[in-house]
């Protein structure tokens, strides 16, 4: 009996290391792929958007304004600074379903 219960604690405990293992392997794999996004969102915010639409995006993701603060501080229409900011979204949405995957 006395074997049994070690042979069991030798389980678990193994058992529960290789599930923090498992477990530090997915979270190590989520950061790089985390990492790996950011630097494409990056290329794409610096390469594939015009000017303005890189001023919105910065102002509304970097610095948290509302759309009519950046319309206020551009001297643009709030619709403008909107579809701006929309444009930009689907721009990066696009070029993300094609390169990240």
């Amino acid at each position: 009996m006395r074997t049994h219960i070690h042979n069991l604690d030798v389980y678990f405990s193994t058992r529960a290391s290789y599930q923090s293992y498992l477990e530090g392997t997915a979270q190590a794999d989520a950061e790089t792929t985390r990492v790996q996004v950011q630097k494409k969102l990056e290329l794409v915010v610096r390469n594939e958007l015009s000017p303005q639409q890189r001023e919105v995006i910065q102002l509304y993701y970097g610095e948290g304004m509302t759309l009519p603060q950046i319309a206020s501080r551009l001297g643009i229409h709030k619709s403008t600074a909107s579809r701006r900011l929309k444009s930009a979204r689907d721009r990066i949405e696009t070029y993300l379903r094609y390169v990240v995957r």
